[in-house]
């Protein structure tokens, strides 16, 4: 529960300091009263010209819930909670606690790092996650690592694989889920104008076999999608991008222009975004966007508790066809 009041009353105290290549800093904070907690965070680095590594370390007791809290964290507050689903609470507006920015109670240690091999070979970015969730007990890891590849200067290639397994508490018995997603990009500077990139992703998920997935025991979705960058001049741009993916059951993401689309079904889109920086103080943004998302509905014979009224049969499988065309501009005035 959260403590109830017009005041609060924290101690807090933090240190840093730097030696040579490395820093430390920590802070901890303590909160007195009926419900006594603290907090802590302790993170160190070390730095050279073509490798850092990043050591942070955090733990937030049970009954901690500073509002002012913006410690690191895997899951906010009341993530995996029945707030997220509004219309199973008696009172809808509850669901707002959602954006509660205090963490949840958890203890972890995160690890990261990039190292320049060479010219050529460089891990951009590889990190790993290990924390329990102190309400459930529950232990979670996160691993995702990205290496680039460049043959020749104008072209690069990108290899991202990401593994997790989490825990979901649950009411009556709590569940896991794994994730496996496998990642390839090739970027190209065909000229000092002209940008082009394509991914290929391949995702995973293992889950606990349950009723309301009906008993799947994994879901797998991929995608392919290519983006076309053009600088016409400082001032004018396009972008084109287009994508098709197969959904297999799972929710996925794509970065599309300056925003991130979740995918699923089956399904294909295109876009295209022109930006023009008419004068100093104006400029104009036009987006046209055509996706089309193909669900299907499979498995419904099998379910008896599934009938059309009036009708005794069961109800055939089906798929269902969704077309969207957007329109968007948008127009700043800087003064």
């Amino acid at each position: 529960r959260l403590d109830t009041g017009a005041t609060r009353l924290y101690y807090g105290a933090d240190v840093r300091t730097v030696v040579e290549n490395a820093s430390f800093e920590g802070e901890l904070a303590v909160k007195p009263g009926e419900r006594p907690a603290f907090a802590g965070l302790g993170r160190a680095r070390v730095q050279y010209n073509y490798l850092y590594v990043t050591a942070l370390f955090r733990h937030y007791d049970l009954a901690y819930d500073n509002p002012y809290n913006r410690g690191f964290c895997e899951q906010t507050r009341f993530d995996d909670t029945q707030l997220e689903r509004a219309y199973r609470l008696v009172d809808p507006a509850f669901a707002a606690l959602q954006d509660y920015p205090m963490p949840k109670a958890e203890q972890g240690l995160y690890l990261e790092t990039r190292y320049q091999v060479s010219r050529a070979i460089t891990f951009t970015r590889a990190y790993v996650d290990v924390w329990r969730n102190l309400a459930w007990d529950a232990n979670n890891v996160r691993f995702q690592g990205e290496v680039e590849w460049r043959p020749v200067f104008p072209l690069r290639f990108r290899f991202k694989q990401k593994i997790q397994s989490k825990g979901l508490p649950k009411p009556v018995a709590s569940t896991r889920s794994g994730v496996f997603e496998t990642s390839i990009r090739a970027m190209a500077s065909l000229s000092e104008r002209d940008f082009l990139s394509a991914e290929l992703r391949e995702g995973r998920i293992f889950l606990t076999p349950t009723l309301q997935y009906g008993d799947k025991a994994s879901m797998t979705g991929n995608f392919l999608a290519v983006q076309w960058d053009r600088n016409f001049s400082d001032d004018f741009n396009i972008e084109l991008g287009c994508a098709t993916w197969f959904g297999g059951g799972m929710s996925q993401w794509i970065f599309e222009d300056t925003g991130i689309d979740f995918l699923e079904g089956d399904g294909m889109k295109w876009y295209l975004a022109v930006s023009d920086r008419v004068s100093e103080r104006l400029l104009v943004y036009l987006k046209l966007r055509h996706k089309t998302t193909f669900y299907y509905r499979t498995g419904l014979a099998d379910n008896e508790n599934i009938r059309l009224p009036g009708e005794a049969g069961a109800v055939r499988d089906f798929a269902g066809r969704d077309d969207g065309l957007g329109v968007s501009l948008q127009v700043d005035l800087f003064w």
